[in-house]
């Protein structure tokens, strides 16, 4: 619900940048959101069970997907 909160509770030494994000009506819908994108991202993740992705296009391929699964959460 908090997205300062959220990134701040990942354990990783490394520094990300947020470079896109959505918001949802309620949490209901954030965790389906959620849980959805990682099944339409799954073939890009590093390391399986981990919430880390690579793009092949500077995330833009990312966005789109976000963009789509928040479409159909919306509808």
């Amino acid at each position: 619900q908090d997205l300062k909160n959220r990134l701040s509770t990942y354990n990783t030494s490394e520094n990300h940048e947020v470079i896109y994000h959505v918001s949802c009506k309620n949490k209901n819908n954030m965790d389906l959101l959620e849980k959805i994108i990682h099944l339409r991202l799954d073939e890009h993740r590093i390391e399986q069970n981990k919430e880390w992705f690579v793009s092949n296009d500077n995330a833009n391929d990312f966005i789109k997907i976000i963009d789509e699964c928040k479409n159909f959460i919306d509808k």
